[in-house]
């Protein structure tokens, strides 16, 4: 990356996958927020846009679809890597207009690379990022 921090928001409900993910992202210059749920995501969206935005599927409350949707609503070309379980969910998501869907368990080097893309596509999108 270069000069930039590029920011990122890591969106799930098991603590240990956000404190590794943040401080995965975090050792390779980017900044990050987390939230545990899609309530808190929502507030965090309301408050900041984020560059990209990494987000599982099934969490208590608001899921992370019904989630996604109403992030769009905010901020509409913010780039969002669904975090699923569940092998079925992938080809609905595509369908849906999700950027990236990823299977868990979840490999950090995969992971990194699609962040990474949706950071280049969003700067070659809006211009200047």
């Amino acid at each position: 990356m270069t000069g930039r921090r590029y920011s990122l928001l890591v969106v799930d409900d098991d603590a240990h996958l956000r404190v590794a993910l943040s401080r995965w992202f975090t050792m390779r210059g980017f900044q990050v927020d987390t939230a545990e749920n899609g309530e808190e995501a929502l507030e965090r969206c309301a408050a900041h846009r984020y560059d990209v935005i990494t987000m599982d599927l099934v969490m208590p409350g608001i899921d992370g679809a019904e989630t996604a949707s109403r992030i769009r609503v905010l901020h509409p070309d913010v780039p969002i890597i669904m975090l699923s379980g569940y092998a079925g969910d992938a080809e609905r998501l595509h369908e849906a207009g999700f950027l990236e869907v990823l299977q868990k368990p979840i490999r950090m080097h995969e992971l990194e690379q699609k962040v990474r893309r949706a950071v280049t596509a969003g700067i070659l999108e809006v211009g200047n990022g």
